[in-house]
């Protein structure tokens, strides 16, 4: 019986250890939604990008910014260079860019 009760609690501090770390990826995944909706909108209004020439706007977790998202913005025209984008108080501010062409293959031994 008391194998049962030691049995069943490690079950359910699993069961909660689990639905902890689901629970904490939803979060991150949903502010980084929400961060990048912000991040596009920025861009259509603020920066008078046109929706038809932005490829791609995903949040990524990083450091700093707000919930330590950044968002990526890759234009069709352009789609080798990366640009960067973070959330501070709300407000979206430029972080830099990266041009990916120029990214150096890893030697392998």
């Amino acid at each position: 019986m008391r194998l049962k009760k030691i049995a069943l609690s490690f079950l359910i501090v699993a069961g909660l250890v689990v639905a902890a770390i689901f629970s904490v990826n939803y979060f991150y995944n949903v502010q980084a939604e929400k961060i990048a909706d912000k991040t596009e909108s920025y861009l259509l209004n603020k920066e008078n990008k046109k929706k038809e020439d932005i490829k791609e706007i995903k949040g990524i977790r990083s450091k700093g910014g707000d919930y330590g998202i950044l968002v990526r913005v890759i234009y069709k025209d352009n789609p080798n260079v990366h640009y960067f984008y973070k959330s501070y108080k709300g407000k979206i501010t430029y972080d830099g860019k990266e041009d990916i062409s120029k990214a150096k293959e890893p030697k392998l031994n």
